[in-house]
């Protein structure tokens, strides 16, 4: 699987969602935070799956501003 930055990824063992930063042959580096703690590291890119969002969790519902109509 190839990767591409901005994709969000896991290690293939569990791991927090990274979201990828760069891409160097086959190894990949990771960010992502742990509480407020920004970390950063560098896998091989064997190790890694793509993300998969579960159901609905990624859907994105315009929000309208109320109407200006007095009723």
């Amino acid at each position: 699987s190839t990767f591409a930055v901005g994709d969000t990824v896991k290690l293939k063992s569990g791991s927090p969602v990274m979201t990828v930063a760069e891409v160097e042959g086959d190894e990949v580096v990771c960010m992502w935070f742990d509480k407020s703690q920004q970390n950063k590291h560098r896998f091989p890119a064997a190790t890694l799956i793509k993300n998969k969002p579960s159901s609905g969790s990624s859907t994105i519902v315009p929000i309208r501003p109320p109407s200006r109509h007095s009723y």
